[in-house]
């Protein structure tokens, strides 16, 4: 597999490319690397979960450590997670749209999936990886009901390759040249969950609602049934 958007490391198998990526970062390597496997063994999803990483999917990590204050970490998760909808758009023909926080659906269903972690020194950013697993053409179905692939919402196999070539470049391109404070702004554009009933599942609470609104930190704003308005800063969303 040979890219030009960025320093790769391609593994055939590996238990997760998250703790690849993590150790590459504390060993220095450059920002903007990429750890890709054709398989994993232990792929994690969000909230301790296991993502199941079967031949023909997509499974990632990018390292970045922009110079900038950790308090805009989050914002490079949401610019991953749109420039990904976007060019799954623009390459597959494919409606995909973002749920808060960083899943991308196509017609309800989970076409792919971020997960992110930063270390920061103080104030400031020492890198942030973002995983990411893309059901290409493979069928996670088998393993998961409420989920897609390229394939199956096509009819049509994609290369691998082609696809993650597309979205590093646009994801570069995003990096140098989109301004952090409108990346949220964008990303509600494509987003599926606003407007509507939803229960999110945080560590400490179960809160049920109407997603109103993502604020300028990435947070969800939900709506209560007394009026409340709550910020939510971490968790899982389910449309109801």
């Amino acid at each position: 597999m040979k890219i030009q958007q960025a320093t790769l490391h391609h593994l055939a198998t590996t238990e997760s490319t998250m703790d690849v990526a993590r150790n590459l970062a504390l060993q220095g390597c450059p920002h903007f690397t990429v750890v890709v496997a054709d398989t994993q063994t232990g792929g994690r999803g969000r909230m301790d979960r296991t993502w199941h990483s079967d031949p023909g999917g997509l499974y990632m990590t990018l390292v970045l450590k922009p110079d900038m204050p950790a308090a805009d970490g989050l914002k490079l998760t949401f610019l991953a997670s749109l420039t990904l909808a976007q060019t799954v758009r623009r390459c597959c023909d494919i409606d995909a749209g973002v749920k808060w926080p960083n899943d991308i659906l196509v017609k309800e269903k989970k076409l792919a999936g971020l997960l992110s972690e930063m270390q920061a020194t103080g104030s400031r950013i020492d890198f942030v990886n973002i995983g990411i697993g893309i059901n290409v053409n493979n069928d996670p179905a088998r393993f998961e009901p409420g989920a897609t692939s390229i394939k199956a919402a096509t009819g049509a196999t994609f290369s691998r390759e082609g696809l993650l070539d597309e979205f590093l470049g646009a994801l570069k391109t995003g990096l140098q040249n989109t301004s952090l404070p409108s990346v949220i702004q964008q990303w509600k554009t494509l987003a599926v969950s606003l407007g509507r009933p939803v229960t999110v599942v945080t560590p400490r609470e179960t809160v049920t609602g109407i997603a109103e609104d993502v604020n300028e930190s990435g947070a969800l704003l939900v709506r209560m049934s007394d009026g409340d308005l709550r910020e939510i800063c971490y968790g899982d969303c389910f449309h109801r």
